[in-house]
């Protein structure tokens, strides 16, 4: 019988706000003890720096730009993921037998967004803290106010975790593939209490601190330069991430309990991973935007069953193909990898849209470099010492990550190379340069899917509260 396999995806989590990657004792503790009787991998990198392309590499085994997507601008991923069905890792499994099911709190990972290809039931959770951090009329910031002050809503891990329980108790047909994504460590880092630890005024103001610093525009403007967050706030912002980290820890433990007590743990293999990670001030960004850095692209994994992955896996990328050959399935589309043993990449987009980088350099009077940082693409590859950065006009830069891990002074790639990275160098350029031979052509917006304007309005409003409007 192929084993049951979960895959928990804890959105926005970076590899060191847990224990097996650097965080101290208690971080993590369900996560640690799950790397310890289980595989934990510690290079283990995104393809992306934000969450549709890094799932979109975990389910199809392809980087975002062989896809055609990357961009933030496009409302639906939809029309991509239809193309890449014969190699989409929940329509291959439910093809050789296996019950499907998902459930997520992030709206990009959704029906419309086309996540729900392959899918038997796909299941869509809503936070119940209300919508008004980004608007600006008094009784939204009241709400809002009133909410951080009771600091009791999650960000829809409740709920999850009940129709988890209820798949369990009555519905766990085997061999099941069953995919979560929680949101509970994605801005704006206010988990409910106990986990939110803060006094009642300091709650308050971490509410209010989030209305001010988390919405798209105060972090893009932050990141590009064009403001400036106190050491006060960034603190408090770091701590409740961290919070929120244990929050999803716990939430982990609790399904860990289920498994064992209807008899599956044994036959399940649960996964827990990323799809990218989060800045707090390291380089002056904040957020998950215009950064190929190290920060956003180490992330946990960890998987009960000793073995799982190949301990040379470094790219979510690779995630579908261990994935087949633990299911026993031959004959599947992932026997050819994106990169080099050992070598992740990935990539990040441009702003597309010339208008909206003409009205935001207007606005906040950003200087030649944020406006560079918005306008050009890069692509990365790192063997986990070395790191090798490719804007799309063909600059390079160089970083060795052990001795420079801010990613803050290249190693000028006209000069003396140190020893150890001159065959290193060589591979991961032909690592990017593969990568750029791949790419798809085909990149479609939200208007070729006609959404109507009621559901325009609700994307939007989930969209503000998760920072991205």
């Amino acid at each position: 019988m192929p084993p049951n396999i979960v895959l928990i995806v804890m959105d926005t989590a970076r590899a060191d706000a847990f224990e097996p990657w650097g965080a101290h004792l208690g971080a993590s503790p369900t996560i640690a003890d799950l790397a310890r009787r289980g595989q934990s991998l510690g290079r283990v990198r995104s393809t992306a720096n934000w969450t549709v392309p890094g799932h979109a590499s975990m389910f199809s085994g392809e980087l975002p730009r062989t896809l055609g997507l990357g961009i933030v601008e496009n409302w639906s991923s939809a029309p991509a993921i239809a193309a890449a069905r014969d190699k989409w890792l929940p329509e291959v499994l439910r093809r050789h037998g296996y019950a499907t099911s998902a459930v997520s709190a992030n709206l990009w990972i959704s029906k419309h967004g086309g996540f729900d290809l392959g899918f038997d039931r796909f299941e869509s959770v809503v936070s119940p803290r209300h919508q008004t951090m980004g608007n600006t009329g008094l009784r939204a910031r009241l709400g809002w106010a009133h909410e951080g002050a009771r600091a009791r809503a999650d960000d829809g891990a409740g709920q999850a975790e009940a129709i988890l329980a209820g798949w369990l108790d009555h519905d766990a047909h085997r061999p099941f593939f069953w995919f979560v994504n929680l949101t509970e460590c994605h801005s704006p880092y206010l988990p409910p209490r106990p986990y939110n630890d803060l006094g009642l005024l300091r709650r308050i103001h971490a509410a209010d601190q989030a209305r001010g610093n988390l919405t798209l525009e105060a972090i893009w403007k932050t990141s590009l330069g064009g403001r400036t967050m106190n050491a006060e706030t960034l603190d408090r912002m770091r701590h409740l991430y961290q919070r929120s980290v244990l929050a999803m820890d716990d939430w982990v433990g609790r399904l860990l309990a289920r498994l064992e007590t209807h008899g599956l743990i044994d036959d399940t293999i649960v996964i827990v991973t990323s799809d990218h990670g989060e800045n707090f001030g390291e380089g002056g960004l904040i957020g998950h935007c215009f950064s190929l850095d190290d920060r956003l692209l180490h992330v946990p994994f960890v998987s009960s069953h000793p073995g799982f992955a190949d301990p040379s896996m470094s790219s979510l990328s690779e995630l579908p193909g261990t994935i087949a050959r633990s299911a026993d399935i031959t004959g599947h589309p992932w026997d050819r990898p994106v990169a080099p043993s050992g070598v992740a990449v990935a990539q990040m987009e441009a702003v597309s849209s010339r208008a909206r980088v003409e009205e935001i350099v207007g606005a906040w009077g950003l200087d030649d470099e944020a406006i560079d940082l918005m306008t050009t693409s890069f692509t990365c590859a790192t063997e986990g010492t070395f790191k090798l950065v490719r804007r799309d006009d063909g600059l390079e830069h160089l970083y060795q990550l052990d001795l420079d891990p801010l990613e803050s002074s290249p190693i000028a790639l006209n000069g003396r190379l140190p020893d150890a990275a001159t065959h290193t160098v060589t591979v991961l350029r032909s690592a990017i340069d593969a990568a750029a031979a791949s790419v798809s052509r085909t990149v479609r917006h939200a208007a070729d899917l006609g959404l109507d304007e009621s559901e325009v309005e609700r994307i939007e409003r989930k969209m503000r509260e998760l920072g991205y409007l």
